[in-house]
């Protein structure tokens, strides 16, 4: 049987999965701090798809920082497949919604925009 494709040697460009590629084939995103050695936190490639831009490579770390140390240069991304056996067991990180946050400044009464 083949290698699978998220499987393969990464350093090839070709083997690479972009955020819409994973999201096709439903794969999970494990994001693991290596700093704070915390454990992973699980994604679902289609939820950060809609945050982040579809077409940027699924092994470049996310921009966020991670919520237990604040670092976000020592994250380490793996793709994991979706496994039956997991389902109803295995943690996820799902997307919740999208806040808008209105955006306030002070200014003298009476001066117009």
């Amino acid at each position: 049987m083949p290698t699978p494709h998220h499987l393969k040697n990464l350093a090839v460009p070709a083997n690479r999965y972009t955020l819409r590629e994973a999201a096709a084939e439903g794969l999970l995103v494990s994001l693991r701090c290596t700093k704070c050695r915390r454990a992973p936190v699980l994604f679902l490639a289609r939820d950060l798809m809609q945050v982040l831009d579809p077409e940027r490579d699924c092994c470049h770390p996310p921009p966020f920082p991670c919520s237990k140390c604040a670092s976000s240069v020592s994250t380490e991304v793996t793709l994991r497949t979706q496994e039956d056996a997991a389902v109803g067991k295995l943690t996820v990180r799902r997307l919740a919604g999208i806040r808008q946050v209105p955006v306030w400044r002070n200014e003298l009464l009476g001066d117009s925009p």
